[in-house]
């Protein structure tokens, strides 16, 4: 199936949780926001969230620098 992921396509398999499709880019639930369908998701929700078909996600990671 495909999503948008920060507006490119990406291919899931369909039903992934969010938390194991954010964890295949390496990406931390500890240092990202997510908006899933124009919603934010607390991260502690991430693998109660199933992805389908045309889901769009906008992730944003944390940086730290001095």
């Amino acid at each position: 199936m495909i999503v948008r992921l920060n507006g490119e396509e990406v291919c899931a398999q369909d039903g992934t949780a969010l938390s194991v499709f954010l964890a295949g880019f390496s990406l931390d639930p500890e240092r990202v926001v997510v908006e899933y369908n124009k919603v934010i998701v607390p991260a502690q929700e991430f693998g109660a969230i199933f992805l389908k078909e045309g889901d769009t996600l906008e992730v944003v990671s944390f940086v730290g620098g001095g």
